[in-house]
C-alpha cells in the first residue's frame, strides 16, 4: 500500500473515532481544546484526522471520556468498558422482557471479524472487507458501534469468511466454520432468528406505544 494510501487511511479512521466521542460526549472542538491544553484551530485538526493523537492526547481525552486508549490509538477492542449499547428503548417499570441483542450480534461479528484479519495475516481491515464483499465504510460503522450488523453482512461473513452464523446471532458454535459444515442449515437458522429479532422489535414497540398512552392519559 502506498504511504499516501496508510496516512488517508489513519487520517479517517481517527476522524471517525474522534466524532464518535464528541457526539457521545456532547464535545465541541472549543471544549475538546480545552481538554488537550490546545487552541480550537488544533482540536479541529486532531478531529478531522488532519494531526495525529499523540499519547499525550490520548491519556487526555481517555481520562476525561472513559475511552480506551488503545481504541483511541488503532480502533482494536471495545470502546469503553460495560455493556454494550443497543440501539432501542427500555421501559423501566415493565415487567414483560424482551430479548432485544443486536448489541450482542454486533460485538460477536467484531470479534469474528477480527479473527478473519488474524488468520488471514491482513494489515488492515480494508483487507477484511475486500475479501468478504463488503462496503469497508459500512464494515468500519460496525466496527465502531455506529450501525447495528445487516443480514448481508453476516450472509458475507459466512459465505466469504467462514464465520459461524450461528455463533454471531445467537452465541452457539464456534466462531468459526470447520470443514463441511453445512452452510446452507445455518443460513436458513440464521433467516429465522433474524425474523424472531424482528418480531421481538415489533411487541416492544407495541408495549412502547401503550406505556406511552397510559402516561398521556394518567397525566
Amino acid at each position: 500500500m502506498r504511504q499516501a494510501d496508510q496516512n488517508t487511511e489513519w487520517q479517517s479512521a481517527q476522524a471517525e473515532r474522534m466524532e464518535i466521542v464528541m457526539s457521545k460526549m456532547k464535545w465541541n472542538q472549543e471544549k475538546l481544546g480545552g481538554i488537550l491544553g490546545m487552541t480550537q484551530a488544533g482540536a479541529s485538526k486532531i478531529a478531522r484526522g488532519k494531526t495525529k493523537l499523540s499519547n499525550s492526547h490520548v491519556r487526555k481525552i481517555h481520562e476525561a471520556s472513559g475511552y480506551h486508549k488503545k481504541w483511541l490509538l488503532s480502533g482494536d477492542g471495545p470502546m469503553k468498558d460495560g455493556p454494550t449499547e443497543v440501539n432501542e428503548p427500555t421501559i423501566m417499570k415493565s415487567k414483560v422482557k424482551f430479548d432485544i441483542s443486536e448489541g450482542a450480534i454486533r460485538e460477536r461479528f467484531n470479534k469474528a471479524i477480527d479473527e478473519i484479519k488474524k488468520q488471514r495475516g491482513y494489515e488492515h481491515y480494508t483487507q477484511v472487507s475486500e475479501a468478504l464483499h463488503l462496503n469497508n465504510d459500512h464494515l468500519t460503522a460496525v466496527r465502531t458501534g455506529q450501525k447495528l450488523v445487516t443480514l448481508t453482512q453476516i450472509t458475507h461473513l459466512t459465505r466469504y469468511g467462514d464465520g459461524d452464523a450461528s455463533y454471531v446471532v445467537s452465541n452457539k458454535g464456534s466462531m468459526m466454520l470447520s470443514t463441511g459444515t453445512d452452510t446452507v442449515g445455518e443460513m436458513a437458522a440464521l433467516q429465522r432468528r433474524i425474523t424472531e429479532l424482528e418480531n421481538d422489535k415489533k411487541n416492544l414497540q407495541l408495549l412502547v406505544d401503550t406505556y406511552s398512552g397510559e402516561k398521556r392519559q394518567t397525566g
